[in-house]
């Protein structure tokens, strides 16, 4: 137990109501590992109520190990769990279990169950997939693929702990360590899973897996080293050790970096010891044996890493090989093509397909119709891209881009090939879809329909089939939405109303509030004539304070409301200041949208919510969300989204300046305005309403601490207090649910302003100055000529967490000067009272040659 007073209760009560008896059967042992919040609390109040069945043990913080280790010296039954505090049981897994290990005791040391991911991730776990659905013996003789590493849902003879504990000089994998002792003298084991028999693993959103990427330290490497350097020698003699290496290394090898190290030769001697591993195993097994390396990507990460960078020639067969070396690697056949975009245009048919180069010279991709008829790519290019297969920050294969235009005859179909040439050409087997993609619900009888015909694919022959569709639209809906009903048990009869001409202008924003560029842009529309803003519409939460005012200016529906999905299926334009799905598309759950792409026909323009400054290329390319249009204001930001890796053309890219531009005025009362922008480490995933999940943690982070600093400043109340100055402090509305640990702020001259309660245009008139530390709001700021102030303490990692750092330099092109301290900050503040608060002139000069249009025509 370690500061989880959030689930800790949830766990237990997991116990208490198993159907084997809590009180008669159950022993409960809780080690409190030094926990700091009110985890003790909890403990004790179960303790209290259950005295005879839980015990609950203090002890200085040391570690899982430890903890569990310290657990075992108090156990009475005869069989053993160690259950996270963060997780809990079905109803009836000890009952099931306890039954499976009294039939079967003489053959089994431990039982595992089905672990089933729960929060951020949800579905049963990837290791668990194998395993049949029945209770059975696994064998690692004959299965050696279904070990199981987790000693949490699984369940042990208590009498093994005699000879075994726990390694405390492990940062992690110490379940790991245990099991493989007990597969190695008896390669037994229980699988219990029948009448829905779980382990609920909680996959927190605040990403603190072991090797995500803000969590990543060298004794995580190094452990592994630790962990196989005395298995190798066995592993020769049992393949499922071969596998469990395997299945261990390459989660660990895509994020090895040498920066996590503290030398060089630390990196060195584990990069050597991650090879003698690999060298144990054989790499001939690892590609042509091992059931945890079968994808091509998994087979060339480790021969990338293994060979370091070896060239791959590419045979006639399909087949490739390693330099000069005798590895043949089956090919073109398992190369994975994602389509993004299946659409019309015209008399073609257009396809946007994405791959990897594989570092192979003249790899190229063709169509073949039904006739033999070889079609090459209208477009094809290796770009550096967020698709790039890498391991850590070493890119190994390029993005590999195609773009084909065939035509469209009344029936034919289509396959994809590859090859070096046209004469040596391989099939391509392995095609998916974009979940965006017309084609994107996988169906082989659910296509794009258009003009009396059909696109479908045939997923089990990897073929593409346009087929004379003679029957009516009316039929075809009604046909494929019975399709949806039979196959995924869900009645989608909003398709039914599907229009064949599609007529809406759909303009949004964030579900809960308005005011960005897209109100402004709306509120320029219906100034317009009558005949020019028919059929548009603004989707808002009717919960808004927005809704009421946004109906003053046009029509407005509720958000995720029938009307909202009905204008959305028959939208041809859907204008937002988000790209995320959850802001502009009417689904609590944007996966139901899948069930309607065949059908929608928008072009998705992209206003933005600020200048871009930051590489955002990952987040908003133009596959991400098939966008149309990107808005943008200034001409390096332009030239930003025109850089290859985003993918857009030279049409796609919109210099116009922003709307909500249009509607800055310069009217400043005496008031000072903070406002931070949010931090993607410390929230959780985007909700329905648009905000984010609570984190564990968020008082104790730097970000907290240091606004805290100085929102309690007692030289800035000062200052306040002498000047008849008010501070106010937004909180950005990706940290709304953070709301609570701002109140104790407010006093007469400092004001905590909520997301839900701001007018950003009234902010950008009444201020005087701003105060913020990367949001983009600056630049609206600067386009009046107010001064800025940036305070960046976190800059090292907020660029290496949040957004990849861009074009955009502060030092070289703020509005203002940057700052890491409180105590600058609050100086600069005063130079501002003392110099009243006009913009330096070096920083005005920065503002002219910033901004293309000044003229107030940004909506036009």
């Amino acid at each position: 137990v370690y500061n989880v007073e959030k689930w800790i209760e949830e766990a237990i009560e997991s116990l208490i109501n198993q159907t084997i008896g809590f009180e008669d059967n159950v022993q409960l042992i809780l080690v409190n590992d030094g926990s700091t919040d009110n985890s003790e609390k909890i403990c004790l109040k179960y303790k209290e109520m259950y005295p005879d069945n839980i015990s609950y043990f203090y002890k200085e913080n040391g570690g899982v190990s430890s903890a569990k280790n310290m657990g075992l010296k108090h156990i009475k039954g005869k069989y053993i769990n160690f259950l996270d505090p963060d997780d809990f049981l079905s109803e009836n897994a000890l009952e099931e279990v306890y039954n499976f290990f009294e039939k079967n005791y003489i053959l089994v040391d431990f039982v595992s169950i089905p672990l089933y991911l729960f929060e951020a991730k949800t579905g049963i776990h990837g290791k668990y997939k194998y395993m049949g659905d029945k209770n059975k013996i696994i064998n690692l003789l004959v299965e050696p693929y279904n070990f199981v590493l987790s000693s949490a849902a699984s369940f042990y003879k208590s009498d093994v702990f005699e000879t075994l504990k726990f390694s405390e000089n492990l940062s992690h994998a110490e379940d790991l360590e245990v099991n493989m002792e007990l597969y190695k003298n008896n390669p037994n084991f229980g699988y219990v899973c029948s009448n829905n028999v779980k382990y609920f693993y909680r996959q927190r959103f605040d990403n603190s897996s072991i090797v995500t990427s803000g969590n990543k330290s060298e004794s995580t490497f190094v452990t592994i080293v630790n962990l196989f350097k005395g298995e190798c020698e066995t592993s020769s003699n049992f393949t499922f050790m071969k596998e469990i290496m395997i299945y261990q290394l390459k989660n660990v090898i895509k994020h090895l970096e040498e920066n996590i190290f503290v030398s060089r030769s630390k990196y060195d001697q584990t990069v050597k010891s991650y090879k003698n591993i690999i060298n144990n195993i054989t790499i001939e097994y690892l590609i042509n044996e091992s059931f945890w390396c079968r994808s091509i990507e998994e087979k060339l990460l480790f021969c990338d890493f293994y060979f370091n960078n070896p060239k791959y020639i590419l045979k006639d067969n399909g087949y490739i090989c390693i330099d000069n070396e005798s590895i043949c690697i089956k090919f073109l056949s398992n190369v994975k093509l994602k389509i993004y975009n299946v659409t019309y245009e015209g008399d073609k048919l257009c396809i946007d397909i994405l791959t990897h180069d594989y570092n192979i010279e003249n790899l190229k991709l063709y169509f073949k119709n039904s006739a033999g008829v070889l079609f090459s790519p209208d477009t094809q290019k290796s770009i550096n891209s967020p698709y790039d297969m890498k391991i850590s920050d070493k890119i190994l294969r390029k993005t590999k881009y195609y773009k084909f235009k065939l035509p469209l005859d009344k029936t034919s179909s289509y396959e994809i090939y590859a090859g070096i040439n046209e004469t040596c050409l391989s099939k391509m087997k392995k095609i998916v879809f974009s979940q965006n993609c017309a084609l994107g619900l996988n169906h082989s009888k659910i296509g794009l329909f258009n003009n009396g015909r059909q696109i479908l694919f045939n997923k089990n022959k990897s073929i593409f089939n346009i087929i004379p569709k003679k029957s009516s639209r009316v039929f075809y809906l009604l046909e494929s939405t019975l399709r949806i009903l039979k196959r995924y048990k869900k009645f989608v009869w909003l398709r039914l109303f599907s229009l064949k001409n599609k007529k809406f202008i759909l303009i949004s924003e964030r579900p809960e509030k308005a005011g960005d560029n897209a109100e402004a842009l709306f509120r320029y529309i219906y100034g317009l004539e009558k005949k020019d803003r028919k059929n548009i519409y603004f989707a808002i939460s009717k919960k808004s304070n927005d809704y009421k005012k946004l109906k003053k200016y046009g029509k407005v529906i509720n958000k995720n409301g029938l009307l909202h999905k009905y204008i959305y299926l028959n939208s041809k334009t859907i204008v937002t200041s988000h790209i995320h799905p959850l802001f502009y598309k009417p689904f609590a759950n944007a996966k139901e949208d899948t069930f309607f792409v065949d059908l929608l026909d928008y072009k998705l323009f992209w206003l933005q919510h600020g200048v871009t400054k930051d590489d955002i290329s990952q987040q908003a390319n133009k596959f991400t969300r098939n966008i149309s249009k990107v808005i943008v204001a200034t001409k390096e930001e332009r030239k930003e989204f025109l850089k290859e890796k985003y993918f857009y053309s030279n049409d796609d890219v919109l210099l116009t300046g922003f709307p909500r531009f249009d509607l800055l005025q310069n009217k400043p009362r005496n008031v000072i305005t903070v406002v931070p922008t949010w931090r993607k480490g410390l929230t959780g995933r985007v909700l329905e309403d648009g905000k984010h999940e609570k984190i564990e943690g968020f008082e104790r982070s730097e970000y907290f601490l240091n606004y805290q600093k100085i929102l309690t400043s007692e030289k800035i109340k000062k200052l306040l207090k002498e000047n008849k100055c008010k501070l106010k402090f937004l909180l950005h509305p990706g940290m709304s649910e953070y709301q609570e640990y701002f109140d104790c702020f407010n006093d007469k001259n400092i004001e905590i302003i909520y997301p839900g309660n701001v007018n950003y245009s009234d902010m950008f008139k009444e201020s005087k100055l701003i105060v913020t530390d990367y949001s983009s709001i600056f630049f609206d700021f600067a386009y009046l000529k107010k001064p800025l102030v940036f305070f960046q303490f976190d800059k090292g990692t907020f660029f290496k967490t949040h957004y990849l750092k861009g074009y955009f330099d502060y030092e070289r092109d703020a509005f203002g000067d940057v700052l890491t301290t409180v105590e600058q900050v609050v100086e600069k503040i005063e130079f501002y009272f003392k110099n009243d608060f006009k913009m330096e002139k070096k920083y005005i000069k920065r503002v002219e040659n910033t901004f293309e249009f000044l003229d107030k025509n940004n909506c036009k």
